[in-house]
Protein backbone atom coordinates (compact mmCIF):
# COMPACT_ATOMS: atom_id res chain seq x y z
CA UNK A 1 0.00 0.00 0.00
CA UNK A 2 1.55 3.43 -0.67
CA UNK A 3 -0.25 6.79 0.34
CA UNK A 4 -0.51 9.66 -1.89
CA UNK A 5 -1.02 13.29 -0.73
CA UNK A 6 -2.16 15.74 -3.35
CA UNK A 7 -1.96 19.67 -2.67
CA UNK A 8 -3.18 22.52 -4.77
CA UNK A 9 -0.90 25.18 -4.77
CA UNK A 10 -2.09 28.21 -1.99
CA UNK A 11 -3.66 31.33 -3.45
CA UNK A 12 -1.69 33.26 -5.38
CA UNK A 13 -0.89 37.11 -6.69
CA UNK A 14 -2.90 38.35 -9.28
CA UNK A 15 -0.92 38.29 -12.59
CA UNK A 16 0.71 41.18 -13.50
CA UNK A 17 0.28 42.91 -17.05
CA UNK A 18 3.09 41.33 -19.23
CA UNK A 19 4.16 38.75 -16.57
CA UNK A 20 4.14 34.91 -16.82
CA UNK A 21 1.61 32.53 -15.10
CA UNK A 22 4.63 30.38 -14.54
CA UNK A 23 6.24 33.44 -11.77
CA UNK A 24 3.00 34.29 -9.88
CA UNK A 25 3.97 33.86 -6.48
CA UNK A 26 1.65 33.00 -3.58
CA UNK A 27 -0.58 36.20 -1.82
CA UNK A 28 -0.58 37.04 1.89
CA UNK A 29 -3.68 34.67 2.21
CA UNK A 30 -2.01 31.87 0.26
CA UNK A 31 0.79 32.33 2.63
CA UNK A 32 -1.58 31.80 5.41
CA UNK A 33 -3.67 28.92 4.25
CA UNK A 34 -0.29 26.65 2.97
CA UNK A 35 0.59 27.01 6.62
CA UNK A 36 -2.72 26.21 8.00
CA UNK A 37 -3.01 23.13 5.57
CA UNK A 38 0.79 22.45 6.60
CA UNK A 39 -0.20 21.92 10.27
CA UNK A 40 -3.11 19.47 9.26
CA UNK A 41 -1.54 17.46 7.87
CA UNK A 42 1.23 17.14 10.36
CA UNK A 43 -1.13 16.75 12.84
CA UNK A 44 -2.93 13.97 10.60
CA UNK A 45 0.64 12.56 10.46
CA UNK A 46 1.49 12.93 6.56
CA UNK A 47 4.96 12.32 6.91
CA UNK A 48 5.74 11.94 3.01
CA UNK A 49 9.29 10.25 1.83
CA UNK A 50 9.14 12.26 -1.67
CA UNK A 51 7.82 15.67 -2.94
CA UNK A 52 7.05 16.12 -6.23
CA UNK A 53 6.53 19.59 -7.04
CA UNK A 54 5.57 21.73 -9.82
CA UNK A 55 8.26 24.01 -11.08
CA UNK A 56 5.66 27.19 -10.40
CA UNK A 57 6.96 29.62 -7.85
CA UNK A 58 3.33 29.54 -6.45
CA UNK A 59 3.39 25.74 -5.91
CA UNK A 60 7.04 25.69 -4.84
CA UNK A 61 5.89 28.45 -2.31
CA UNK A 62 3.08 26.28 -1.18
CA UNK A 63 5.70 23.93 -1.00
CA UNK A 64 7.75 25.64 1.40
CA UNK A 65 5.47 26.87 3.64
CA UNK A 66 4.05 23.17 3.95
CA UNK A 67 7.83 22.16 4.82
CA UNK A 68 7.97 24.23 8.17
CA UNK A 69 5.34 21.93 8.97
CA UNK A 70 6.26 18.26 7.83
CA UNK A 71 9.18 16.28 8.69
CA UNK A 72 12.25 16.47 6.17
CA UNK A 73 11.72 14.99 2.75
CA UNK A 74 13.28 14.70 -0.54
CA UNK A 75 12.25 16.90 -3.13
CA UNK A 76 12.05 16.68 -7.04
CA UNK A 77 10.86 20.07 -8.32
CA UNK A 78 9.53 19.49 -12.12
CA UNK A 79 8.87 21.55 -14.92
CA UNK A 80 6.23 18.44 -16.31
CA UNK A 81 3.74 19.00 -13.62
CA UNK A 82 3.23 22.67 -14.40
CA UNK A 83 -0.70 22.61 -15.34
CA UNK A 84 -0.15 18.93 -16.18
CA UNK A 85 -3.12 16.56 -17.27
CA UNK A 86 -4.52 13.47 -15.13
CA UNK A 87 -2.79 11.30 -17.88
CA UNK A 88 0.83 12.79 -17.66
CA UNK A 89 0.35 13.39 -13.39
CA UNK A 90 -0.82 9.37 -13.54
CA UNK A 91 2.00 8.31 -15.63
CA UNK A 92 4.67 9.95 -13.45
CA UNK A 93 2.85 8.57 -10.47
CA UNK A 94 3.11 5.15 -12.02
CA UNK A 95 7.10 5.22 -12.71
CA UNK A 96 7.61 5.70 -9.21
CA UNK A 97 10.24 3.38 -7.23
CA UNK A 98 8.08 0.98 -4.65
CA UNK A 99 10.41 2.24 -2.04
CA UNK A 100 8.50 5.60 -2.08
CA UNK A 101 5.17 4.26 0.44
CA UNK A 102 4.24 7.86 1.01
CA UNK A 103 4.27 11.16 -1.56
CA UNK A 104 3.28 14.42 -1.66
CA UNK A 105 2.16 16.07 -5.20
CA UNK A 106 2.00 19.70 -5.13
CA UNK A 107 0.07 21.48 -8.32
CA UNK A 108 -2.66 22.60 -10.36
CA UNK A 109 -5.82 22.61 -11.65
CA UNK A 110 -7.94 21.27 -13.24
CA UNK A 111 -5.29 18.46 -13.06
CA UNK A 112 -5.18 17.93 -9.92
CA UNK A 113 -8.74 17.61 -9.27
CA UNK A 114 -9.51 15.61 -12.35
CA UNK A 115 -6.31 13.18 -11.15
CA UNK A 116 -7.87 12.54 -7.76
CA UNK A 117 -11.52 11.73 -9.29
CA UNK A 118 -9.94 9.54 -11.01
CA UNK A 119 -8.36 7.53 -8.96
CA UNK A 120 -10.91 8.00 -5.92
CA UNK A 121 -13.21 4.50 -6.07
CA UNK A 122 -13.97 4.67 -2.45
CA UNK A 123 -13.41 6.48 1.09
CA UNK A 124 -15.27 8.30 3.63
CA UNK A 125 -18.70 10.05 2.94
CA UNK A 126 -18.13 13.56 3.73
CA UNK A 127 -14.63 14.01 2.12
CA UNK A 128 -16.26 12.33 -1.36
CA UNK A 129 -19.08 14.56 -1.43
CA UNK A 130 -16.47 17.88 -0.77
CA UNK A 131 -14.24 16.47 -3.52
CA UNK A 132 -17.01 16.40 -5.73
CA UNK A 133 -17.68 20.00 -5.32
CA UNK A 134 -13.90 21.07 -6.13
CA UNK A 135 -10.40 21.01 -5.28
CA UNK A 136 -9.84 24.67 -4.23
CA UNK A 137 -6.41 26.44 -4.14
CA UNK A 138 -4.30 25.16 -0.94
CA UNK A 139 -6.64 22.24 -0.44
CA UNK A 140 -5.11 18.84 0.38
CA UNK A 141 -6.54 15.30 0.41
CA UNK A 142 -5.07 12.05 1.45
CA UNK A 143 -5.18 8.72 -0.62
CA UNK A 144 -4.35 5.36 0.16
CA UNK A 145 -3.88 2.86 -2.88
CA UNK A 146 -3.54 -0.84 -2.32
CA UNK A 147 -1.82 -2.03 -4.78
CA UNK A 148 1.26 0.56 -4.82
CA UNK A 149 2.27 2.80 -7.57
CA UNK A 150 2.39 -0.12 -10.56
CA UNK A 151 -1.16 -0.81 -9.67
CA UNK A 152 -2.32 3.04 -9.40
CA UNK A 153 -5.40 3.60 -11.93
CA UNK A 154 -9.25 4.91 -12.12
CA UNK A 155 -10.84 3.83 -9.07
CA UNK A 156 -8.02 2.12 -7.24
CA UNK A 157 -7.45 4.28 -4.12
CA UNK A 158 -9.67 5.18 -1.31
CA UNK A 159 -10.18 9.06 -0.21
CA UNK A 160 -9.51 9.13 3.29
CA UNK A 161 -10.38 12.80 3.69
CA UNK A 162 -9.89 16.31 2.25
CA UNK A 163 -8.87 19.12 3.97
CA UNK A 164 -9.90 22.86 2.97
CA UNK A 165 -7.89 25.93 3.75
CA UNK A 166 -11.02 27.66 5.01
CA UNK A 167 -12.31 24.79 7.12
CA UNK A 168 -9.19 25.24 9.38
CA UNK A 169 -8.40 27.94 12.23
Amino acid sequence: MVRLYLVRHAQAAGAEPGARDHARPLDADGWDAASRIGRALAARRAAPALVLCSSAVRARETWEALAGELPPAALSVEAGLYLATPANLLERLAALAPEHEALLLVGHNPGLHQLACLLVGAGEAAALAALERGFPAGAAAALECEDGWVGIGPGRCRLNWLLLPEALV
